[in-house]
């Protein structure tokens, strides 16, 4: 009686189990910075290192996470938290409620401030 080979079949089953492995370390890789967008809103250079630099913290991490999401780009309106540039902020939605980050005046007081002036409602 001949011995059954069975070289062929633990190649085959260890390479699918390299391609499942691989697999499985890609799809538990974290998730990349930034917010995700699923309204299509326009938002460029500075916005995005203000969100992630904003003075909410909830909203920092969010970022971090990639678990925020943009609501609205740049537009002026409602009321300037202290150091607030202008009126002009981003809204997006932290995971709990939605924020506006703002640019800081270039003042003394501000300007060396870490984070960015932000409102959360």
């Amino acid at each position: 009686m001949t011995a059954l080979n069975l070289s062929p079949f633990r190649h085959r089953n260890a390479s699918f189990a390299a391609v499942a492995l691989a697999v499985l370390t890609l799809s538990a890789a974290p998730a990349a910075a930034g917010c995700t967008n699923p309204y299509g809103v326009t938002v460029k250079k500075p916005w995005p290192s203000r969100v992630a630099n904003s003075a909410d913290q909830k909203l920092r991490d969010a970022y971090a996470s990639g678990t925020c999401r943009w609501i609205d780009g740049p537009h002026p309106g409602g009321m300037e938290p202290p150091c607030a540039s202008s009126d002009t902020h981003v809204t997006v939605f932290n995971g709990s409620y939605a924020c506006h980050v703002f640019g800081k005046k270039n003042t003394k007081d501000c300007k060396n401030l870490t984070y960015y002036p932000t409102t959360c409602l």
